[in-house]
């Protein structure tokens, strides 16, 4: 899994920043050498990563839609992205899914959290309106981390759990505790325990060298951080616990993946879950005051709502016979993932490692139960938590899908870059084929310069008697002297020939006047030649 390259979802208003509008003089900004104090807020980058920090405005400037709906209608725009989800991922290979056991896993949980709350809503009872909002925020995180890292590449899938989570952060905002019951000390309690679990994660960082980890744990520490600045909006405080209950579900997502594929790892994970767990369990009566006073009248009614992402599914993307099916199996959707997983290597090992991690952080709650963080003072952490926190800035973050960016990230690049993204490796062999398609195209050039040199080959033999005379022609043609001699061997055969024919002789125009000179020296020739 990687989260590099902005693939770690930015941070509105990180802790660092909280504290330092407070004015707590004692915060650094360096990275910790080791494991962070307890009780103490944490400031420091990441190491070898992005920072943390990002203004306020940058996402307020996010451009917002508006819609019209009820939470109910809400509800249901999440279940069908779910079952889009089930449904796209039912169709990939087998291969496709060799790393998706535990997200195949975590899409039936989600379905049956799903139906639990909805069932607590036609109900109407509160508290287990309360139970169903945390359980449902933690598998959500789990739906989310475990998709990651299942490295899945079909934009379809990816749409599905892009139009999920949008859906989900707009039902959960219908679902918003009441504020009348936020306190002092409610903020001073919410704001402690958050704080302890975030010091065991910047613990957990100060320790590990390995790259993968750093991104995950930073992504968890910006859902902490998040939620420490809605737990200072008395409109928002009850989000604080749900955004909490997600960074858990992340964590527990990574636990479920390294529990099947790398069973020697997961042990670094198992003590901070069964502390995240005792954690946790200490909030459910938390959450249950901002539910006493929860109308499940406006619940029902049709408001419009703004979002920075569209709730809908892309009909560009995800083909209308999907849809079809996905509509259709929306009441079954845990059954049908349940069908995936029976043909999803490590299905079997995901489930168990989820229902055993389950019971043993039960029952080491109970044999050993943490001190509850809220009782332990901490002057720093309860001074961040007073200081006061905008609608606007709360709003932000409350409005935006808690969940790395990376959902959507492969959608665009599925075709082309995504895939060169999350695997570096793929560009070199895409480079690779362009060249050997060069390759031939200048091999068929060099064979039509190769015959050419070849008759040059076959001229180059026949000068082979001619450097003599391809230079030298012309300077023996001057020099004629040299084949003088040779006709002079040739002049007694000619001679007999001469013979034969005297009429020639008087043809000859020049020999009457020159034929004596010339006979003479060949008459003297001749005589010589004769005696």
């Amino acid at each position: 899994m990687t989260l590099t390259k902005g693939r770690m979802r930015p941070l509105l208003l990180s802790v660092s920043f909280l504290a330092l509008a407070a004015g707590i003089p004692g915060l650094a900004l360096t990275a910790a050498a080791g494991p962070t104090p307890a009780g103490a807020l944490s400031l420091a980058p990441l190491a070898d990563g992005p920072s943390l920090v990002e203004p306020v405005a940058a996402r307020q400037g996010s451009k917002t839609k508006q819609g019209k709906a009820s939470g109910a209608e809400l509800l249901r725009k999440t279940q069908t992205s779910l079952s889009v989800v089930a449904t796209t991922t039912k169709r990939l290979s087998r291969a496709d899914r060799s790393k998706a056991a535990p997200f195949v896993q975590a899409i039936a949980t989600t379905d049956r959290q799903m139906k639990a709350l909805k069932a607590a809503i036609a109900s109407k009872d509160k508290k287990a309106l309360a139970k169903a909002v945390s359980a449902t925020s933690r598998v959500v995180g789990k739906l989310n981390a475990t998709f990651e890292m299942s490295k899945i590449q079909d934009r379809k899938v990816h749409e599905g759990m892009r139009s999920f989570n949008a859906a989900w952060t707009q039902t959960l905002k219908r679902l918003g505790g009441a504020k009348a019951l936020v306190t002092a000390e409610s903020t001073r309690a919410n704001a402690r325990r958050i704080n302890a679990v975030r010091t065991r994660i910047e613990g957990r960082r100060a320790q590990t060298q390995r790259r993968e980890d750093l991104e995950q744990l930073a992504l968890i520490l910006a859902l902490l951080d998040e939620a420490l600045l809605l737990n200072r909006s008395a409109d928002y405080q009850w989000m604080a616990l749900a955004r909490l209950d997600q960074a858990f579900g992340y964590y527990g997502g990574y636990y479920d993946y390294y529990a099947v594929y790398d069973p020697t790892y997961v042990v670094q994970f198992q003590d901070d879950y069964y502390y995240w767990n005792n954690v946790s369990n200490l909030c459910e009566v938390q959450y249950e005051t901002y539910y006493e006073a929860y109308s499940f009248e406006s619940y029902e009614i049709v408001e419009s709502y703004e979002y920075t992402e569209s709730v809908e599914i892309s009909q560009e993307i995800v083909t209308e016979e999907v849809m079809v099916e996905a509509e259709q199996t929306i009441d079954t959707v845990e059954s049908e993932a349940v069908a995936t997983g029976e043909e999803t290597d490590g299905y079997a090992e995901a489930a168990a490692a989820e229902s055993q991690v389950e019971a043993a952080s039960e029952a080491e709650a109970q044999a050993e139960p943490i001190a509850d963080p809220a009782e332990v003072a901490d002057e720093e952490v309860d001074a961040v938590a007073e200081q006061p926190v905008s609608d606007d800035e709360a709003e932000a973050i409350a409005d935006e899908s808690a969940v790395d960016d990376a959902v959507d990230e492969p959608d665009a690049g599925a075709e082309e870059p995504a895939i060169d993204d999350g695997q570096q490796g793929e560009p070199e062999p895409e480079a690779q084929p362009e060249e050997p398609a060069a390759e031939p195209e200048a091999q068929p050039e060099e064979p039509a310069a190769e015959p050419e040199p070849q008759p040059e080959e076959e001229v180059a033999p026949e000068p082979e008697p001619e450097p003599e005379a391809t230079e030298p022609e012309p300077e023996p043609q001057a020099a004629e002297p040299e084949p003088e001699p040779q006709p002079e061997a040739y002049e007694p055969e000619s001679e007999p020939e001469a013979a034969e024919p005297p009429p020639p002789e008087p043809e000859p125009e020049a020999s009457e006047p020159e034929p004596e000179p010339e006979p003479e020296p060949a008459q003297d020739d001749g005589g010589g030649d004769g005696g």
